[in-house]
């Protein structure tokens, strides 16, 4: 049995396309870490972000890449990102 991550780091996408950039130089510093996961996630799908970031990184077990079309609030967005860390700090 593994031990759950230290850190688990919730990334929301919505609308996301303008700041790819910033989100691969954020992916990457955090791959770059031992104790972490990352928790990708769109609810919206009204652009092609959440695609271009799992091809990235799909292949490495801590990152994670949720997707659904159920349209979240912000909030519940969130609230969703938190529930699925399974690190000791979020």
């Amino acid at each position: 049995m593994t031990r759950p991550p230290r850190v688990s780091v919730g990334i929301p996408l919505y609308r996301s396309r303008a700041f790819l950039d910033s989100l691969q130089g954020n992916c990457e510093a955090l791959a770059a870490e031992g104790d972490v996961e990352v928790i990708v996630s769109d609810r919206h799908g009204l652009d092609d972000t959440i695609d271009v970031l799992h091809e990235a990184w799909g292949h490495d077990p801590r990152f994670r890449f949720l997707r659904a079309a159920d349209r979240l609030h912000w909030v519940a967005h969130m609230n969703l990102l938190l529930c699925a860390a399974g690190g000791d700090y979020f």
